[in-house]
């Protein structure tokens, strides 16, 4: 009797401290659930906030690629016969902002991109103005007539041009200019005729100049035929370097998603591997 009772008492102890251990158990267990929820929220709020500072990069990078001088010259002179010729004028003159002796410029080239067509018009008429005076430079009186000629319709042309300061005012007067231009060249063979039957010594320099003349008004001509198409041009070689950056950015974006959740990968990996390990010494104990 005596030992059945004291067997008894031995194992009241035991039986008490069961509850105890569940008890233990589960605080742990809690525990280390609250640490692996704390640590996600962590990781989950360092990734929101470097890709938030990471937008605004993204958008400077595709605002930097507006249309430039670089491709608006382009565009122009893509359609101009002398393609050398107009590249040389307009990067030397537009790209500077430097104004002419003969025709100021009085637009900015830059800004919005289209009134570059104005500003390439506008020294194409500065070029055949300073060309013009073949008679002057030369003291031939066999050209005096065909000068007077000249002199009217570039100073026409020049004051016109001078006037205009949006691109569709220079679109309504396309015709008027087209037509100067033709007057010009009839007037140009005729002092050249002239100039032959004079046997001028002079007469090559001046044939040289009034080529200078016509390849100016080609190029010219071709600003006045393709306005349209030069505008269309040069918002779109933008668009399609746009494009390309904002597809750079989104290429670096998707990288950068990619290279957080291989790291969320191994974090939780190692987090789960750690949290199974003390589970399963907790459930031994």
């Amino acid at each position: 009797m005596d030992s059945t009772r004291t067997n008894l008492l031995e194992k009241q102890p035991s039986e008490a401290e069961v509850p105890k251990n569940n008890t233990f158990k589960l605080y742990i267990l809690s525990l280390v659930i609250l640490l692996s929820l704390v640590t996600a929220g962590i990781l989950f709020i360092t990734s929101v906030i470097n890709l938030s500072e990471s937008d605004p990069i993204s958008s400077i990078q595709i605002v930097e690629l507006a249309p430039t001088t670089g491709h608006s010259i382009r565009a122009i002179c893509s359609f101009a016969p002398y393609k050398r010729l107009c590249r040389n004028t307009l990067s030397s003159s537009i790209s500077t902002n430097i104004s002419s002796d003969n025709l100021a410029l009085s637009l900015d080239c830059v800004f919005p991109p289209e009134n570059i067509i104005l500003c390439s018009f506008q020294l194409g008429v500065s070029q055949l103005t300073s060309l013009t005076n073949i008679s002057k430079l030369n003291h031939i009186p066999q050209l005096q007539e065909c000068q007077v000629l000249l002199d009217k319709e570039m100073s026409g042309l020049t004051n016109s041009v001078a006037s205009i300061q949006d691109l569709d005012l220079f679109r309504q007067e396309v015709s008027e200019y087209l037509d100067r231009f033709k007057r010009i060249e009839t007037h140009q063979q005729v002092c050249l005729d002239k100039l032959q039957k004079s046997g001028s010594p002079k007469i090559d320099e001046i044939r040289l100049n009034l080529q200078k003349m016509r390849r100016y008004m080609s190029n010219s001509r071709a600003v006045l035929l393709n306005i349209d198409p030069i505008v269309e041009k040069i918002y779109n070689s933008s668009t399609s370097s746009s494009v390309q950056v904002h597809h750079n950015s989104i290429h670096s974006h998707a990288h950068f998603f990619h290279g957080v959740g291989y790291d969320y990968m191994i974090i939780f990996l190692l987090q789960y591997i750690l949290l199974l390990c003390i589970l399963i010494s907790i459930l031994k104990l």
